[in-house]
Parts: C-alpha cells; structure tokens; sequence
C-alpha cells in the first residue's frame, strides 16, 4: 500500500513543483519570506521522491556532488559562526533546498523515456512568462513605477519593485520561449503562428521596458553565444524562414515598446532611452560608480574573514563603515562570487564556482559530441544560453535572492546536465542515513522559525496599528527564533518609546551576541543611556553608531553633538567643527542632487534639527547654517510635493 501511495506521489511531484514554481514566479517573483518556506518544503517533498522511488538512481558526477555538497556545508558553517546572525537563516533554507531539488531533477530528467517534457515544459514558461507580461503592462501603464516589473513587485510598499530582478528572470525564460515559438510555428497554420511571435515580441518588449542596461548588453551576449554555439555544433537552420520571423518579431517588439509608452505617457512620465543609454537620466552614473565602490570594498572584507566569512547576507552590515558616499549601500556587492566569498567564505565561493564549471565541462562536450550526430538540441541549447546569461548578469547585479528567478534557475542547471550526459549514466545508492535525518531537521526547523515568523509578523502589525502592549509578547517570543531579523530592534524602539532604558539596554545586550555589526543598535542604545542621563554611554553610543553606519543616517552626529552640549563639552564641538561641515555639506549635496530620494527620508529632518543646534552654538555662523537650512528645506519640499502630487495609481 505504502509503494502504491509513493508511486501515485512521483507521478503528481512534477505537477506540484511546477504548479509551485509559477505560483512562486507570479507572486512577487518569490521575494517574500513566505516562498522560501514553500521553497524548503518542495525540497523535502522533491528529495523524499528521490530517495524512495528506486532503489538506485542516477549518480550525479563526482565533481558536481563534491561542490555541491562542500558549498552546502559551509554555507550551514558560515551561519552558525555569523557575526550578523538575525539574517541569513533564510538563505542557508535556500541554498539547501534548491540543491536538494536539483538533485531531484537531474534524477527525473535523467529517467525520462521520452522528450515529451521538454514541449511541456517550454509551453509552461512562454504562457506563464506572457501572462506575467500581461500584469506588468497593466502595473507599467497604470501605475507610478517607471520601469516595467512584470510580476516582481509587492503592491503594499511604494519602494518595493524589482525591474533588474525581472530582466534578469526573462534572460532565463526568453531563449525557452524562442525554442516554443520555433516550435509551435511548425506544428500549425500560418495565422497562429504568427500569434505565437506576437506574443514572443511582447515578452522581448517587456525586457527593454524594464531598462535594463545590464540585461540589455547579457541579451546581446546571449544571442552571440546561441550564434557561436550553433556553428560549433553544426546545427542546420531554414535560415530565410529564421531571418523572416526574426524581422517580424523585432518589428513588433518595437511596436510593443512605443505603444505601452504612448499608454503610459498619457497619466506618468517615460524615461528617456537616450538618456539611460547615454547616461544622462537623473541618476547619472551612480549605480556604475557605486558597483565599482561595492567591489572594491568587497575585496578589501574577504582577507579579513577568508575562511567563512562574516555570515549570509553580512554584506548590508560590514559594508557600511567603508561607504564613500551618502547612501551608497546595498544588500549585496552587486557580484555573486563576491557575494559568496565575502559572506560565506573563499571556500564556498570555489565550490559554487566548481560546481557551475563542472556543468559547463559536459555541456562543452555535449555540443562537441553534436559535430559528428547533429542531432536537435534546441531545447538544451534554448537552457544553456538562457542559465549563461542569467549569471553573466549576476556578475553585475546579483539578483539570485529571488526564489522566482532561483527556483527555475536550478531546474534548468538539472536539465542541462542530465540532458549533456553522453554515455550510460552511473547508478548510486539512495544514502538514505544520510539525508533523512538532514530532511527531518530542515522540516523542524521550518516549522519551529515558521511558527516565530507568524509570531514576528502579528508583533509587527500591533506595532503598526500603535498597540504596543499587544505587540511586545509577540515580539518576544519571535527574538528566540535564528532568523529574528530586525525584532530586537523593535523591542527596543518599543522600551525606548514607553520611557524604559534599562529593558531596552538588556534587549541590547542580546542583540550583540547575534550581531556586533548593526549601526540601528548602537543609536538605540544612545537613546536608552541618554534616558538614564548617562552621558558618557550615550556618546559612545552615537559615535559607535556613526562609525559603523557613516552615510546612512544622520541622526547619530546630530544627537552626539546633543549629548556634548548636555555634558558641557562644546569645546569637543568647536575642535571638530569642520568635520561636521563636511558632513553637513556632503548630506546637503545629496538632497540637492536628489541621490537616491534622500529628500524623502528622515535624515532630513535630523540633518535640519543638528543645524538648529549649530546656529544657537555659533551665532555668528547664523547666516551660513540659515542658509543650508533653507536650501535643505526647499529642496526636500520639492521632492516630497512632486511624490505627494503625482498621480495616483489606478490599480492600487
């Protein structure tokens, strides 16, 4: 009875993980928190199949079992000796879950008695990916947002859209929803296959409204790579029915761009291509200069942690202290290898590395092979150009923490290597001592970290709605969890704001046994000791915070200057008056310059209360400070009354 239940479950699975990773793909490209618990348990379903369906399964090649299973273990490592350790538990769940599933997959692909799938799964990507189009055309055309997202957006947050992120997924997808038009345009009459380009030209348009100059120039590179690959491995094409429906397709994408932007200009504004392309928009060269900046500061962190690193998703806190520029952070160094190294460690970097090589190794020996059979490969090549250029983009912009792009990713790096198996592949042993107690403490943990999650989440929401009482048991039960995020800071805001310094001060002793390096703390705790009139604790606070925060915020200069003024110390004040001149004008030239609509956010403000400050200290200064403040104030006005009067969405 038990075989026939697990028989009927491997035949449904492949129904379940694609149903899950369009759901995932739709729903905000799986950037919420949500999808990676849904991640975590397709894992264990995914890897349960595959240990009990056959006595032996196909082996994966020692090379790629090796990395894999090196880069999964020192990523667990690297969190268990995190130095910033309320974030990253997510992406250890990731990192396992999407290796156990390409394990899985490269089995079933492996087994595959027919190609029957390949059809299937091509015809889920094109409608799925035109669908998702579809939504974004309606969020493009009738919502603010001034870059397309398709689906990767969260409607509740004003700053919550990922254009890059949905480049890069179509850079994915694309090249698969080719290979579905080549083929559908051979199995039916003329008029639905030209229904079948339109549509495939609507998804291009959708990259190019996306703006991406990255995903425009990994697009580029991707078409030389499918070209290159296609005289290598001597794959005959009817190349004036190709250059025909290539012309057709490139027509209507044009088409495509300048009516969504007609529709579009009639309520917001369009970006100008010229402009982005000659980078001259409003941002400028920002985000080359400051990729540069996060890879620099990024090689100058690896020696300091070599082995393991400072933990997954260290980099938006040991970054900081390095900044150059005001607001010039970010959540990762923009790079994947980079990324891995600074956080997890040299070693792990290696191993993804060896992993993706040892993947490239058959692939170059699969199309070698093709020379002398010319079989169709279409399908695999349609994979191999579409996972190229989903990293080569990362290499620039890392956008792998969405599930929607890594989930599909991993899949398709289980095809390509079970399809680029030339000869009998070897069968191995489940090792089921080995991966069924992994699987039964990452389905404890998910359920135990789900159930703080819930509980952070209802904690959050009573603070939102101003119920401080009602939230503080709900955060306190969530601080216990490993993936607590920013929960200690919540309680101690909520201490702070309910005139308690000294729970709030305990709730920070905490907090340091889990993360040394977060600058939020450290400006909290300077609130507390002020609270207790312990001065001398307050002013090593704000300059603690300061020092690891630099341009972020603001507000720990403004309230050490406070805090000196209350001590007697305006000697300390004048001796480094320059200095906060300097700070001053580098925040002021910010929001005059509109980087990154600091205009928008609180360090306004603090930035106008710490000239306040400065002009009854030094009176004679009067006319200066009055001055910045009154351009500060305009400026902002101007920022804040262009948000305040644009029009309002349609849709939300």
């Amino acid at each position: 009875m038990f075989r026939k239940n697990l028989l009927k479950f491997h035949a449904i699975l492949p129904y379940i993980v694609g149903t899950a990773t369009v759901a995932i793909f739709l729903w905000k490209g799986g950037k919420a928190i949500d999808a990676t618990w849904v991640l975590g348990a397709l894992a264990i379903l995914c890897a349960i199949d595959a240990m009990y369906v056959h006595n032996t399964r196909p082996k994966l090649p020692n090379a790629t079992i090796i990395s894999t299973v090196l880069f999964a273990v020192i990523t667990i490592i690297s969190f268990m000796y995190s130095q910033v350790a309320n974030y990253g538990f997510d992406e250890v769940i990731h990192t396992v879950s999407v290796l156990y599933i390409f394990w899985w997959a490269y089995i079933r692909v492996s087994l595959a008695k027919n190609v029957e799938w390949q059809v299937t799964t091509a015809a889920i990507v094109y409608y799925t990916n035109l669908l998702a189009v579809i939504v974004g055309m309606f969020v493009y055309t009738l919502q603010p947002v001034n870059r397309f997202v398709g689906t990767f957006f969260d409607y509740r947050f004003h700053t919550d859209y990922w254009p890059n992120a949905w480049a890069q997924v179509l850079l994915l997808l694309l090249p698969i929803s080719v290979w579905f038009t080549w083929q559908a345009c051979k199995r039916v009459h003329s008029l639905a296959s030209w229904l079948y380009i339109f549509g495939l030209s609507l998804q291009f348009s959708a990259l190019f409204l996306s703006y991406s100059r990255g995903a425009t120039i990994a697009l580029i590179g991707g078409i030389i790579l499918w070209v290159c690959i296609l005289i290598i491995a001597r794959i005959r094409l009817q190349y004036t029915r190709v250059l025909l429906r290539t012309l057709v397709a490139t027509v209507c994408t044009l088409l495509f761009f300048v009516i969504a932007n007609s529709v579009r200009e009639q309520r917001f504004p369009v970006q100008s291509v010229q402009e982005k392309l000659t980078f001259t928009a409003s941002e400028g060269k920002i985000s080359i200069n400051e990729r540069a900046q996060f890879w620099q500061q990024s090689l100058e962190l690896i020696p300091k942690q070599p082995i393991f690193g400072y933990g997954p998703y260290a980099f938006r806190f040991v970054q900081p202290h390095l900044q150059q520029h005001v607001l010039a952070t970010s959540d990762h160094p923009h790079n994947v290898l980079l990324k891995y190294a600074l956080e997890r460690g040299v070693i792990a970097a290696t191993a993804f590395t060896c992993f993706l090589l040892s993947i490239a190794y058959y692939v170059v020996r699969k199309l070698w092979h093709n020379r002398k059979q010319n079989s169709d490969i279409g399908f695999f090549l349609a994979l191999c150009v579409g996972v190229s250029a989903v990293f080569a983009h990362n290499l620039i912009d890392y956008n792998l923490q969405f599930i929607g792009i890594t989930l599909p990713l991993y899949l398709a790096l289980a095809a390509i290597l079970a399809i680029s198996q030339l000869h009998k592949i070897p069968t191995t042993a489940s090792y089921r001592f080995i991966h069924l107690p992994a699987l039964i403490v990452l389905a404890f943990l998910l359920l135990s970290e789900g159930r703080a999650l819930v509980y952070g989440s209802i904690g959050r929401h009573a603070l939102a709605d101003g119920n401080q009482e009602k939230a503080l048991p709900y955060l306190k039960i969530a601080k216990h969890a490993w993936f607590t995020r920013d929960t200690h800071m919540s309680i101690m805001d909520t201490y702070i704001n309910q005139q308690k310094p000294q729970e709030a001060l305990e709730i920070f002793a905490e907090y340091q046994i889990i993360n040394i390096h977060d600058a939020r703390a450290w400006k909290l705790r300077g609130d507390a000791c002020r609270q207790l009139n312990d001065l001398d604790c307050a002013l090593q606070s704000y300059e603690t915070a300061w020092n690891l925060s630099k341009y972020n915020d603001i507000s720990p200069i403004r309230w050490y200057i406070e805090t000196l003024v209350d001590s007697g110390k305006n000697d300390e004040i004048t001796k480094n008056l320059s200095q906060y001149d300097g700070i001053i004008n580098d925040y002021q030239l910010a929001i005059r310059n509109g980087v990154h609509h600091i205009g928008l956010s609180q360090n306004v403000e603090e930035l106008l209360g710490l000239l306040d400050r400065l002009q009854l200290l030094y009176p004679e200064r009067n006319q200066e400070y009055s001055s910045l403040s009154k351009d500060i104030e305009e400026k902002a006005k101007k920022d804040r009354d262009f948000v305040a009067a644009r029009q309002p969405g349609l849709l939300w």
